[in-house]
């Protein structure tokens, strides 16, 4: 029986960021699924329903200038429709504090109607109906203002049906919420035209035209909306020229205005209408201008995982941008908008750790090292190759689907042992890596793109062996985040801390593998210092991994496939402390010195890619920490191998770069009789600095 280093995890609810979407959500955005993202722990404590006050009352005690709970509504408010949307939770909470500390029912059905629309708009669905139906509770109870907010609250209850696909009941929630008003408002036009929207999903094209027809546009300002709604509507009927001919309307309303995620969408669906009247160019043109108008947005979203959820939400734009360039044989603005349009999050904090600025697409690539970026589209994946002398592009028919589809094939018949898996990685590198062109001796950097971050491209299979067995094989989030991570200076003398093996509270968890590791390794390295069973804590880690230059874990480990940065990596217990190190704790920690981490752990490799291409889990948690490389694992490791797999790699590693001495190790175990099967070697993969 193998020993492995895999321990199961229960799945942890999380605050999960969605689609951002307007008050009027864009039937272009609608089609597409929602990107999610993640904050943590201590926001998400923070917001939850049962602290919300409270937080309000910190929040309303550190004002200067106190206001009264409608000014803070009003503030809220106006927050969410600019997309600061942790501002505008903050504003509200301070209005449910005051409106519970003087049993006001209609400063608590304003507050609660403001935390919803807040959570709707930031794409947090469950929170976003928790309000609502809190404000219709409020509400029902006497609230001035009563239709205001009943309405507000049902229009909040037919977005979320409307995101998670119920249309019908999406509908019934904006019948309600129309019932509610009387007289022509902005509340009644957002209604209207949310409900002509999801008459257009749901097919009815003359019922979503007798709605639009039938408003009344006295308040001019909405007519940007309208015409838009009427973009849709001919774009659904397949008139284009119609369709871009009304969104050119909309957007050129809109130009200069403090709307820009509104004109964003109208910009995307100008681009759309075009691409579909064969006005490529022009399409392109739009799409850009699109795209431009997500970046303005984006600066101004203060936290890290909003800005990640928005750019996911957004791909739509650049995928259709890339698309249509690779058509028009323009391979090299496709990349730039490739690279403009992934991990932009996490490449926000590289640039801050190394002084980092934009660099070019190839003007981070040494001589010797090619780098390959793929971008995966609905119908086929697009690669470059990129060296110092330039850059050249291929199309590979292999749509985001399929491509899933024999990605996840691939990894099963991998860790079963299957007997086809031979079969299999010949195919994929005869897919995805002879046309790339490569050339003896170079050194491949792998960017990869959605379902590709799981695939060991070091385990495909060409006409010499295994990839490994060509050449050293490393992979990175992108060719920015590659320019910013070579930009760092790391730790000239590299001290090891090594932890291995820690006690459990479960019988059955030792890795005696693991601790054999940590002692082999720490042998190779003069003062290093090695933590082992009840030593092994994570306190200990906390204190004293930050710093080192190489940092080496052997343990069990846990992927959350829910909330990836709640994987876990399990220690040992320090007195009444949890022995858990999660993927969000290691964002407070400074590993700004460290050469390399190391988990030698199950699946520490793995977690979730958002829609803007963010990874969510240890990869991307180190990096951004400041780690220069990271050696993490695709799938569940057994204990014999990897600590034979890890002496030889650290033994290397002290006269050769970090991918030649990863290269030897994995031949070490392919040239063995015991472990050559890949699925023994092959789930490590190195991350980052590859030198």
């Amino acid at each position: 029986m193998l020993t492995t280093r895999f321990h199961p995890g229960s799945s942890i609810a999380v605050f999960m960021l969605a689609a951002y979407c307007a008050a009027i959500l864009p039937a272009e955005a609608q089609r597409f699924p929602a990107g999610s993202s993640r904050l943590e722990a201590v926001l998400k404590d923070a917001e939850s329903a049962a602290r919300l006050a409270s937080t309000g009352k910190l929040f309303y005690e550190s004002d200067e200038n106190k206001l009264t709970w409608s000014k803070y509504c009003a503030n809220s408010i106006a927050l969410s429709n600019r997309g600061e949307f942790r501002q505008a939770v903050r504003e509200a909470s301070k209005a449910l504090f005051l409106g519970k500390t003087s049993n006001n029912t209609t400063a608590l059905a304003f507050a609660s109607r403001d935390l919803a629309y807040a959570y709707n708009l930031a794409g947090d669905l469950e929170r976003a109906e928790e309000w609502a139906k809190q404000a219709l509770t409020y509400g029902s109870q006497g609230a001035r203002d009563r239709n205001l907010i009943l309405s507000a609250a049902q229009k909040v209850l037919g977005d979320v049906a409307v995101r998670r696909g119920d249309l019908d009941a999406g509908f019934s929630h904006y019948e309600k919420a129309l019932s509610e008003l009387f007289g022509v408002d902005r509340q009644r036009l957002a209604v209207q035209l949310s409900m002509a929207n999801t008459e257009i999903r749901r097919g009815r094209i003359d019922a979503a035209r007798k709605i639009l027809d039938g408003i009344d546009l006295s308040d001019k300002s909405w007519m940007p909306y309208l015409m838009r709604a009427r973009g849709q509507l001919a774009y659904a009927e397949k008139n284009h020229a119609k369709a871009a001919e009304h969104y050119a309307a909309a957007a050129d309303s809109l130009r200069g205005g403090k709307d820009a995620y509104h004109l964003m969408w109208m910009q995307y669906g100008l681009g759309q209408s075009l691409a579909a009247a064969g006005e490529r160019d022009k399409a392109i043109d739009a799409l850009r201008e699109a795209a431009a108008s997500a970046r303005t947005l984006r600066a101004q979203f203060r936290s890290a995982e909003f800005r990640a959820g928005f750019f996911g939400d957004v791909q739509s734009i650049y995928d259709d941008m890339i698309s249509l360039l690779a058509d028009a044989k323009r391979f090299d603005e496709a990349l730039a908008a490739s690279e403009e349009s992934r991990a932009r999050a996490l490449l926000d904090v590289l640039r801050g750790h190394a002084g980092a600025k934009e660099e070019g697409s190839t003007a981070a690539v040494p001589p010797g090292t090619v780098v390959a970026v793929y971008h995966v589209l609905g119908d086929r994946t697009l690669a470059w190759t990129v060296r110092g002398e330039g850059t050249v592009a291929a199309s590979i028919p292999l749509g985001s689907k399929e491509l899933a589809t024999v990605v996840g094939r691939y990894r099963r018949a991998l860790t079963g042992r299957s007997d086809d898996t031979d079969a299999q990685a010949r195919r994929l590198y005869d897919t995805l890596v002879r046309p790339l062109g490569l050339k003896a001796g170079e050194t491949l950097i792998v960017v990869p793109h959605r379902s590709l971050h799981y695939l060991p491209f070091h385990a495909l299979r060409g006409d010499s062996g295994y990839l490994v067995e060509e050449r050293p094989v490393s992979t990175m989030p992108s060719i920015g985040a590659m320019a910013a991570i070579l930009a760092r200076t790391p730790a000239s003398q590299p001290a090891l801390v090594a932890v291995g093996n820690p006690t459990l509270d479960e019988p059955g968890l030792e890795l005696p593998g693991a601790e054999r590791e940590v002692q082999m390794i720490g042998a190779l390295y003069p003062g290093a210092r090695i933590f082992v069973r009840d030593s092994a804590s994570k306190q200990g880690f906390i204190t004293q991994a930050p710093g080192n230059g190489l940092v080496h874990v052997a343990a069990h480990a846990s992927v959350d496939e829910v909330d990836p940065l709640y994987s876990s990596i399990r220690l040992a217990r320090a007195g009444q402390q949890r022995g858990e190190l999660e993927a969000h704790e290691i964002l407070k920690l400074d590993f700004s010195r460290a050469r390399l981490v190391t988990l030698s752990a199950c699946e520490s490799g793995l977690g979730k890619v958002s829609g803007g291409d963010e990874f969510y889990g240890f990869k991307r948690t180190f990096l951004a920490a400041g780690a220069q490389s990271l050696l993490v694992s695709l799938w569940p490791v057994e204990d014999e191998s990897t600590a034979g797999l890890m002496g030889v790699f650290y033994r290397e590693l002290r006269g050769r770069p970090m991918a030649d001495a990863l290269r030897e190790a994995q031949l070490s175990l392919i040239k063995s009789e015991t472990h050559r099967d890949p699925m023994f070697w092959a789930p490590f993969l190195l991350v980052g600095d590859w030198r």
